[in-house]
């Protein structure tokens, strides 16, 4: 009987795709056809998953909930046994060489990239005698790239978009796309791992139906991307302070559990930040970046219509009064 199933190949990795993975197969989707499930190698044994849990016992962006699902140690263990209780075979993949040796070994009738990080040439893609699509977890065109997702929440956005995989990143011609409500999410992994991965998995089990009944319809893409890169986010992470304080606070949400936020710091330091509050007054005559109080890892600093309360990762030893670089800021819908 299984050999009449088609043969899916399914490619993602730690962290947004494993936790749709999870999704897809209580829906049953591994009963429906014969499924490999291929993720990058762990790399790691019992001393890095127990060095895991110690880091998130110890660093405030650990601590936050969903942090496992993002950790490759432990992700890797979640996956392994979620392969294992469903009977899906479970495969490792490192680069695009493997992925073409996979592909040309199960001859499989449809690819399903969910966030992985492998860019795969033409040469994969053609020798895939199926289809091969891919699901983006952003809205295209506007948040195209490696790191949507905190693009999309702190613009009030969210949705992912389903299309056939192509050499140019998120280029290819669009099947299906779907938005979700983003203010139910009070963070990003809120919104990427309790909203948006349940409904990107449902949407694979509705296309999969429609695909085995000829029913996919192809759109092309017509307006350019923009793309939302991971060297963007690492620019964007340090906390323009000339921007409103409900901005900036929502922008720290945006990052969590993907990325602590930063201080940009004169010397060219880059400090990480643990916590944010407002603290709903204005230091009279002081410029935003302004250090209106120190002390220790903690800071006082005037942003555009409040003063943000920051704990730092370390002590940064700025004195009262000091002003903190600006930081151009071109996040939300002015990512490129």
């Amino acid at each position: 009987m299984s050999g009449a199933l088609p043969t899916v190949l399914l490619l993602t990795q730690p962290g947004l795709g494993a936790r749709t993975l999870e999704d897809l197969l209580d829906l049953g989707f591994a009963r429906r056809c014969a499924l490999t499930v291929a993720v990058p190698p762990a790399g790691a044994g019992l001393v890095a998953r127990l060095r895991g849990r110690l880091r998130g016992l110890l660093s405030a962006r650990d601590r936050h909930r969903h942090w496992p699902l993002l950790h490759p140690a432990l992700a890797f263990a979640r996956l392994r046994r979620l392969a294992q209780r469903h009977r899906v075979a479970l495969a490792t993949v490192a680069d695009d060489a493997d992925v073409a040796a996979l592909v040309a070994r199960l001859q499989p009738a449809l690819v399903l990239t969910v966030t992985s990080r492998i860019l795969y040439s033409q040469g994969t893609l053609d020798g895939c005698p199926g289809l091969w699509l891919n699901l983006h977890p952003g809205l295209l065109p506007r948040y195209a790239g490696a790191v949507p997702g905190p693009y999309m929440f702190l613009d009030g956005e969210a949705g992912f978009t389903l299309h056939r995989m192509r050499p140019a990143i998120d280029g290819g011609e669009i099947v299906a796309a779907e938005r979700v409500d983003a203010a139910r999410a009070a963070d990003l992994g809120a919104l990427l791992f309790d909203l948006l991965a349940p409904a990107m998995a449902r949407a694979l089990d509705r296309l999969f139906d429609d695909w085995r009944a000829g029913r996919l319809v192809f759109a092309p893409q017509d307006a350019p991307l923009s793309h939302c890169s991971q060297a963007r986010l690492e620019r964007d992470r340090h906390l323009a302070w000339q921007l409103p304080a409900a901005t900036l606070l929502r922008w720290v949400a945006a990052l969590r559990p993907l990325v602590l936020p930063a201080v940009r710091l004169d010397d060219g330091r880059s400090l990480p930040v643990r916590r944010v509050a407002r603290l709903g007054r204005r230091t009279a005559d002081a410029l935003p970046g302004q250090v209106c109080a120190s002390r220790g890892r903690r800071l006082d600093v005037a942003v555009a219509d409040d003063t943000l309360r920051i704990w730092l990762a370390a002590p940064a030893g700025l004195p009262v009064g000091s002003l903190l670089p600006r930081v151009d800021f071109r996040g939300g819908l002015q990512c490129a």
